[in-house]
């Protein structure tokens, strides 16, 4: 019974933590790491996705294996989106969209 406690947890409240945990490897080596998207606005269904945005000097190589272990764990999807810092910066100098999106989004929480 604790099994099926724990993964009804991992499923709701422990999505971040979860998460954290997964990265922790990459901890040196990640300036900046967040949940965005139906998750991070507390709007996300059972059939949600979480979206996860890595900013370092850790690739989508190194991150798909230890994030395809915490799907498993989650019962859901995650999606990441991996930058540098230099082209995070970039990307923000230039306006990109997404990220401009993003960004507004972060500052009206």
């Amino acid at each position: 019974m604790f099994g099926d406690l724990r993964g009804l947890f991992e499923k709701t409240a422990g999505l971040v933590p979860t998460l954290q945990q997964a990265l922790e490897p990459f901890r040196v080596r990640t300036h900046c790491a967040f949940v965005y998207g139906s998750v991070a606005r507390r709007a996300e269904t059972a059939l949600s996705d979480m979206d996860l945005l890595v900013i370092g000097s850790v690739g989508l190589a190194e991150l798909s294996p230890v994030l395809r272990k915490a799907e498993t764990r989650l019962g859901r999807e995650v999606n990441v989106t991996s930058y540098s810092v230099k082209e995070f910066r970039e990307k923000v100098a230039v306006h990109d969209h997404f990220l401009s999106v993003l960004l507004r989004a972060l500052n009206n929480l």
